[in-house]
């Protein structure tokens, strides 16, 4: 009888505090935004530089893309810039590790990962842009709040440039301003 009273004395607080935890979430806040850069992030963890080493068992390849991480994205993003360093002796290095703007990408990845829901379905064409993003550009300039700060934000620049201006900044950002120091990206 005593052991009736204790858990009343004990669930049901917890019980009505879950229920008010419950009731205090705003409706729709649940799932994370996935930005460009994190979905450039999920691209490059698969990427056969991972899978050299994540394969099968508990860090293989479906681990890297379907799991809540223990670890903070820091780390993940220390690992993805040289394993070897993160992980010492535990396996062969496959080569040098990721470039500074995909290890910002894999630590957005990971962050989504960390806030839980569903992966987004992207289009071939969105899936490009992110990956040149996640690739080059993330190492100076910011979007949707990820990313470096040392260069503008571009999270808005469709909106204050037209495709040609943006066209001719990127491949020759020279003939736009003479004193730019940013590298042109081809043709």
């Amino acid at each position: 009888r005593w052991i009736t009273a204790s858990f009343g004395f004990v669930g049901l607080p917890i019980a009505v505090l879950t229920y008010l935890g419950y009731q205090d979430t705003p409706a729709g806040a649940a799932e994370p935004r996935w930005t460009p850069l994190a979905v450039a992030g999920r691209q490059f963890v698969s990427d056969a530089k991972c899978m050299a080493c994540h394969q099968d068992g508990e860090t293989g390849a479906s681990a890297l893309l379907n799991f809540r991480p223990r670890r903070d994205p820091e780390w993940a993003i220390g690992h993805v810039r040289d394993p070897e360093t993160i992980t010492p002796g535990l396996r062969s290095p496959t080569g040098a590790g990721l470039g500074v703007a995909q290890a910002q990408a894999v630590g957005a990845f990971v962050r989504r990962l960390r806030s839980g829901g569903p992966q987004p379905q992207v289009s071939q064409r969105d899936l490009t842009a992110a990956r040149v993003l996640g690739r080059y550009c993330a190492a100076c300039h910011m979007i949707d709040g990820e990313g470096a700060a040392s260069a503008p934000d571009l999270t808005r620049a469709g909106a204050a440039r037209d495709r040609e201006w943006l066209h001719q900044w990127i491949t020759s950002p020279e003939d736009v301003d003479p004193f730019a120091s940013m590298p042109a990206f081809g043709s």
